[in-house]
């Protein structure tokens, strides 16, 4: 197969083809079949066929529906290869020629050929043929073309290689859901995480439309849905943006699955009509505290199931409806009148202890998944309610159960019972971004779906083969819009890998990590065309600066021709239009705290692919830190600070003085507020990208799930005196070091006070802490007696520039009792 053109052409590729040609002319080697490697493909594919000759792109080739009803699908691979290519390959009509990319429905292995996603690719030398079983198989084949296609740097041409792939997934439900309730989601990046699950072969975007914060969806029988006053101004979507996205979804394969959390979750909804959603005093006409959704209430039923019906008609692609169902406390419901008449006609228990909340509960999600059931819909659940003996407190079976903690209804009494279930297990498909929590990627390749794991190493159960799994699903939960891409990318390769299940991945991680990487390094540049790089006055790639960052942009290697624009604020959420600054050539200076947002522009105004941004921060060093990963599992004490190794470190650095715009950037990022009076922020560690900005950091790992960190510095005192140093943590177990003497607290948000007699002077101070539950706190105050208010630690630290040498420190060897 030493063809003369190719040798001239593609000298690179030639191993390549040696290695096909060999195996496929001489199949029966020493000790049996010894098959070509497998195309670089993530998800790996079921079955993958070496060809003869490459296929090399020409200039003039086109995009081809060979039959009709695939012009959006023609459409989709013109869009997916413009990202990848960085060229725009123009529609052709049929017939199809020498160098087109035809797209066709059939033509698929007897394996495959049944699965509804399905799909084919088979490269020859003069086109390339996708197929699939219906138009979501065609859109499966499309987002595999783009990772399959390499670049031959040497000679400036994209490059198939010789193989013919017949493929289809495992599993029906391989889910990214999407926290759109806790801060505000524009279109646009909506947009963007379906792109991400569209270039990962995955099936669902759950949307979680509802919760204690928001309630978006665009409900015409409840315009009232938000109360202003304690809300803000309203942040919801409005039909044509959902129908948008449906349609979006539709044309990539992917299935957009709405939620409306009900009956917990739904703060929104219960202010805004407590006459309707909670309960009113007849006497006195205020609400009164429901905790919940009142399930007894006629009228709340009435409007929850005409909700139901408008979600079901806007979401006309999705065969789900999730009903939420999840975190049910509310005792007071059952102070309500009307549950005392409710619990006699269904003949539920009415009392204050025992099961009675789970049989109301129950009884409620069974009443709403009918009539789910009832606009031919599949009602699906969170993992929240509990078996009862009554068959009108049950769900029915036809409810679909998502198992996320295993603290109700476990995976396997839910499997006994005749239920479906989706893993949602915390590891490894929870992902945090703000608190910096999710699996190892390592860890995540080493899971199966059939294994729900709950978090921090705790119960794992796995199910037996034959099990009624459909599949699992990754959770992005109280994250900003600006995380979604970065954080996912973390461990996408290596979930969608095993939820595509097709077992043929790389027997060992070492084996399959390159793979993980190149298709993170696609992607990410697919939807992240621009790349931020800087450099700070407190070094090179630091996102934090003294007095002043110099940034500069550039595309990714081989983005669409095109021109960047950009945006500069003081927070994200910002974009760039076709009508932005243009990017300047030369570094933009930056001498306050900015966010900056870029995007890459066509010269006709559209913009290709998503939008980078990246908050620069000014504030002044004050604690150098070293960062520990720790074990998934199992206890941490105290002592153990003592047992961490310093060359074992996988992250060093420095953090910022918790200043009042660091407190309000943290309070913009995440969900769970931290308390500002003496915050010592450890989150940097966890969101410290390098100069790969605004994706994936390909340098240096960032701390994810349980971690310790050790922060130095030094403090100056100024009044000699008895002195108080005060401890809190939350999540966490901590030491804080002053001279010589130690202080500890455990986690459980309690503050621990020890004494001292300081002189005047600059002492060292080290502040230990591991990191153990996903929303954690750390606050310290280092106060003179007769102070009325406790003074911050921060107030007395010293800027590292100006640290004493150690010669010079004081020491203190005990705190007081």
């Amino acid at each position: 197969m030493n063809h003369p053109m190719l040798s001239a052409l593609f000298p690179s590729l030639l191993p390549l083809v040696a290695a096909v040609a060999s195996a496929v002319s001489s199949p029966i080697q020493e000790g049996g079949w010894s098959p070509p490697p497998p195309p670089p493909l993530v998800p790996s594919p079921m079955m993958a066929q070496p060809r003869f000759a490459p296929f090399v792109l020409p200039d003039d080739a086109r995009i081809v529906a060979a039959e009709d009803g695939l012009e959006r699908q023609a459409l989709l691979l013109q869009e997916t290869l413009e990202k990848r290519l960085g060229r725009r390959i123009p529609l052709g009509e049929r017939p199809a020629r020498s160098g087109d990319l035809t797209l066709t429905i059939g033509y698929l292995a007897d394996q495959v050929a049944e699965n509804p996603e399905g799909y084919a690719i088979e490269v020859f030398d003069d086109h390339v043929a996708l197929s699939g079983a219906n138009s979501v198989g065609v859109a499966r084949a499309i987002a595999r073309l783009a990772q399959l296609f390499r670049f031959d740097a040497e000679n400036g041409l994209w490059i198939l290689p010789p193989t013919r792939i017949d493929d289809a997934p495992a599993y029906v439900w391989r889910g990214l859901m999407l926290d759109l309730a806790r801060f505000p989601h524009s279109v646009e990046s909506v947009r963007e995480a379906i792109d991400l699950a569209f270039l990962f072969s995955l099936s669902t975007v759950h949307l979680h439309l509802s919760d204690d914060q928001a309630f978006t969806f665009p409900a015409d029988c409840l315009p009232e849905r938000t109360d202003p006053a304690v809300d803000g101004p309203h942040r919801g979507y409005s039909a044509g943006d959902l129908r948008f996205l449906v349609q979006y979804g539709a044309d990539r394969g992917i299935v957009l699955v709405p939620e409306i959390d009900v009956p917990a979750h739904s703060s929104v909804l219960i202010r805004s009509r407590p006459d309707l959603f909670g309960h009113v005093d007849p006497q006195t006409g205020k609400a009164e505290v429901t905790g919940a959704i009142n399930m007894a209430s006629p009228r709340a039923i009435v409007a929850l199931k005409k909700i139901f019906d408008e979600v079901s008609g806007l979401f006309w692609t999705s065969p789900y409806v999730h009903l939420g169902g999840d975190e049910f406390y509310a005792p007071d419901l059952l102070k309500l009148p009307e549950f005392q008449a409710l619990s006699a006609a269904e003949d539920l228990p009415f009392r204050l202890e025992g099961g009675a909340l789970d049989a109301h509960l129950n009884h409620f999600l069974g009443r709403m998944a009918k009539f789910v059931a009832s606009r031919e819909r599949r009602p699906i659940v969170w993992e929240g309610f509990r078996p009862t003996d009554s068959a009108k407190s049950s769900v029915g079976t036809g409810t679909w159960v998502m198992c996320w903690s295993q603290d109700s209804f476990g995976p396997l009494e839910l499997v006994e019972a005749g239920y479906n279930i989706i893993n949602c297990g915390w590891e490894p498909l929870y992902i945090v971004p703000a608190q910096g929590w999710a699996s190892q990627p390592e860890d995540a390749f080493d899971w199966s779906p059939s294994s729900v794991r709950q978090r921090f190493g705790g119960r794992t159960t796995d199910l037996p083969a034959g099990a009624p799994l459909q599949g699992a699903q990754i959770c992005v939960w109280e994250q900003r819009p600006e995380a979604i891409v970065p954080a996912v990318l973390r461990l996408a390769p290596e979930l969608a890998e095993r939820m595509w299940g097709s077992h043929a991945a790389p027997a060992t991680y070492a084996d399959f990590e390159p793979l993980a990487q190149e298709a993170r390094d696609v992607v990410r540049d697919m939807l992240r065309p621009v790349l931020l790089e800087w450099e700070s006055d407190l070094g090179a790639d630091r996102l934090l600066f003294g007095d002043r960052v110099e940034v500069r942009f550039q595309t990714a290697a081989h983005s669409a021709p095109g021109v960047i624009r950009y945006v500069a604020s003081g927070q994200f959420g910002a974009e760039p239009t076709n009508e932005s600054p243009l990017a300047p050539a030369e570094p933009l200076v930056l001498k306050e705290s900015t966010v900056i947002a870029a995007a890459l522009f066509s010269d006709d105004g559209r913009r290709i692919g998503g939008v980078t941004q990246v908050r620069f921060e000014r504030g002044m060093p004050v604690l150098g830190f070293e960062a520990y990963r720790l074990p998934r599992g199992g206890a941490f004490e105290p002592g153990d600070f003592d047992r961490l190794d310093a060359a074992a470190a996988i992250g060093r650095g420095e953090l910022m003085a918790p200043t009042p715009d660091r407190i309000g950037a943290i309070h913009r990022e995440q969900f769970a507020r931290v308390r500002p009076e003496a915050h010592i922020d450890l989150r940097p560690i966890s969101w410290e990208p390098s100069s790969t900005v605004g994706s994936i950091d390909r340098e240096r790992p960032r701390i994810w799930g349980r971690h310790a960190v050790v922060a130095r510095g030094q403090v100056t005192i100024d009044e000699p005196g008895l002195w108080t140093l005060e401890f809190q943590s939350r999540g966490g177990i901590g030491r804080v070091t002053l001279g010589d003497a130690s202080v500890t607290c455990g986690s459980d948000d309690q503050i621990v006070r020890r004494s001292a007699e300081l002189e005047a002077g600059v002492y060292s101070l080290c502040i230990e802490h591991a990191v153990l539950d996903v929303h954690n706190d750390l606050q310290v105050w280092l106060t003179p007696a007769g102070e009325s208010l406790r003074s911050p630690v921060s107030l007395h630290l010293r800027p590292l520039s100006t640290l004493v040498d150690a010669n010079a420190l004081l020491g203190l060897r005990s705190f007081q009792d």
